[in-house]
């Protein structure tokens, strides 16, 4: 028997790919009913490709330069395997994920940040626009990446990511390689 070829069941004879059709339209009506009946799917971007690491959280004056309510925020080195908010104008790292201990317990904390994927993080003006990429703006923020002059820093343009969507002056969902 070939490919093109199915058993009739109730005479037993061999049916060609036309004949073939024809027996299985109910089949394939059935099929479509039911991805009718399945509508349209939202987009979950942040599942894909996400990369996580921990770092140690920067402390000023004994006190975490991250708390709780930073999560969900940019996050940028700040010293070796150490992570502070996103400032004006610094790299990008990554996104707060979660701090070992809370604010309330004492402790040194360590940080999870995803540094890779899908990722949506606050924004500040001057917003990101889609297709173009990212730096550090205040408080854990991030803002559209300057245009370069003359001046290209060691290591290369600071910026980093690439801008899939914008939600008006909320916040922005970015590729970060």
């Amino acid at each position: 028997m070939g490919v093109t070829t199915r058993r009739d069941v109730e005479g037993d004879s061999l049916l060609n790919s036309s004949q073939f059709a024809v027996h299985s339209k109910p089949l394939l009506q059935a099929v479509l009913k039911k991805e009718e009946r399945m509508g349209i799917r939202d987009q979950n971007l942040e599942a894909t490709g996400a990369v996580f690491a921990s770092f140690s959280v920067k402390q000023t004056g004994g006190v975490d330069d991250l708390k709780d309510a930073d999560a969900g925020k940019a996050v940028t080195l700040t010293g070796n395997s150490q992570v502070g908010p996103a400032n004006d104008g610094s790299v990008l790292l990554g996104k707060l994920i979660d701090l070992t201990l809370t604010d309330a317990e004492g402790g040194k904390r360590v940080a999870t940040v995803q540094i890779g994927g899908v990722m949506t993080l606050p924004i500040i003006t001057t917003y990101p626009q889609v297709d173009n990429r990212v730096v550090g703006g205040a408080d854990g923020t991030v803002k559209q990446a300057p245009v370069l002059t003359d001046y290209d820093p060691a290591g290369g343009n600071i910026a980093r990511g690439t801008v899939v969507s914008v939600n008006g002056t909320t916040d922005c969902t970015l590729i970060l390689n």
